[in-house]
């Protein structure tokens, strides 16, 4: 008998538009407990002392490690990467790039598609733009940017939109992922290029799912509000705002790439399934082009990351490199986030308590592949970590790889 579909299963794909049944059925019929906790870790007695060496044997237990865990929930490939409070960086991958067994091994650098983690980067921007511009730019209603578009007063909950609700996904406004005027043209026109007013016009007229800052609900939409007030305030796109105040400066301009179409130099090919929703091959990603033209109208389709560029990006983030304390205490202010999706959420970031203590972070989705990026408060350690499928893995079971891992850098890499 099939164990019945998880709440957070079923919510995310009805978030990020894999709600069909038999994708879900199809995606618990492979799925490992993800709750289940992993084989106790060796006594690491025999590390050696010099640091490079033994960094070195961190990673081979790493990937040993992963390995284990992506034969258990059975995902094709995936890559990893961590930060020490140090600097020190290491990359590593298991799995094959492709469905072909004699597909070459998967890069550790191979990139992939944000997701929802493009939240977190646009936080990121808004907070250093507030920073600069001495205004509570998160507390002013969007109106004041966009209210002459002729499209805004028809807006949910039009009036009362701010910068902290859409960052916060506490607009009410409706996601689009399920939309069938969406699917249909995503089916029927793969390389059109949205734009923002396309995406808009699908939530125009409709009801609000909530009155504004009553409870987090993800809405893409929210993204290409903050999007639209990003380039209104810079003059400039919001992928060139984001590079110039939140990669350049800290020595990360190669971190996050760009994504202006389909073609992604070194994507990983990505398993979404047969009879997928968006009428996709069961593969994407081959010859390093996606299956549509992710850009605007998917979460994090502007941009593309390896789990090594994000992790970096995030340590940056998390240690005052990029946005000063007051504003990340602004990030992390948190309520309750998403039921099924995230325990707690702030402006672009959300709370877990994991194996290792408590994490701060945010999952990402595009049907292929699926990432997720940590922080560690307790160790000062960041880490990033994408699997190279979005059917018959959990969801959470990207936190379970994470803990997992994390748990081999406390006993190695952090210990005396």
């Amino acid at each position: 008998m099939r164990a019945r579909p998880t709440r957070r299963l079923v919510h995310l794909l009805a978030t990020l538009g894999a709600a069909a049944a038999s994708a879900i059925a199809s995606a618990q019929a492979h799925v490992s407990d993800p709750a289940a906790t992993p084989a106790p870790l060796p006594v690491l007695t025999d590390l050696p002392d010099d640091p490079a060496a033994r960094l070195d044997a961190v990673a081979a237990l790493l990937r040993e490690r992963l390995e284990t865990y992506r034969q258990t929930n059975r995902f094709p490939a995936a890559t990893l990467s961590f930060v020490l409070p140090d600097g020190r960086t290491r990359s590593i991958a298991v799995g094959l790039d492709g469905p072909d067994p004699e597909a070459p091994a998967l890069s550790p650098e191979a990139t992939f598609f944000p997701g929802e983690i493009e939240t977190m980067f646009l936080a990121t921007l808004v907070l250093d733009l507030d920073e600069d511009d001495a205004r509570e730019l998160l507390d002013l209603p969007l109106r004041g940017w966009l209210g002459d578009r002729e499209w805004f007063a028809r807006l949910p909950n039009a009036s009362d939109l701010t910068l902290r609700a859409a960052l916060g996904h506490r607009t009410g406004v409706p996601d689009v992922m399920l939309d069938p005027a969406f699917l249909n043209r995503v089916r029927d026109e793969p390389t059109h290029q949205w734009t923002a007013e396309e995406v808009i016009g699908l939530v125009l007229d409709r009801e609000p799912v909530a009155p504004v800052d009553e409870r987090c609900v993800y809405s893409q939409v929210n993204n290409v509000l903050v999007a639209l007030v990003v380039e209104a305030i810079t003059g400039t796109t919001v992928e060139a705002a984001f590079r110039a105040r939140c990669l350049d400066p800290v020595g990360l301009g190669d971190a996050v790439v760009d994504v202006p179409g389909a073609a992604v130099d070194g994507l990983a090919q990505g398993r979404v399934g047969t009879h997928n929703i968006f009428g996709m091959p069961e593969w994407v990603g081959t010859n390093g082009a996606y299956a549509c033209v992710p850009r605007v109208a998917f979460p994090g389709g502007r941009w593309a990351v390896s789990t090594g560029g994000l992790a970096s990006w995030m340590q940056a983030l998390m240690t005052e490199r990029l946005i000063d304390a007051t504003s990340l205490r602004e990030m992390r202010r948190f309520t309750v986030g998403q039921r099924g999706l995230w325990e707690a959420y702030g402006l672009g970031v959300d709370r877990r308590s994991g194996r290792v203590g408590v994490a701060w972070g945010h999952p990402g989705w595009l049907p292929g592949s699926m990432v997720e990026v940590t922080f560690y408060p307790d160790f000062n350690v960041s880490m990033a970590i994408a699997l190279t499928t979005t059917t018959g893995v959990n969801p959470r079971t990207l936190e379970g790889g994470l803990d997992t891992c994390m748990q081999v850098i406390v006993a190695a890499a952090l210990a005396p």
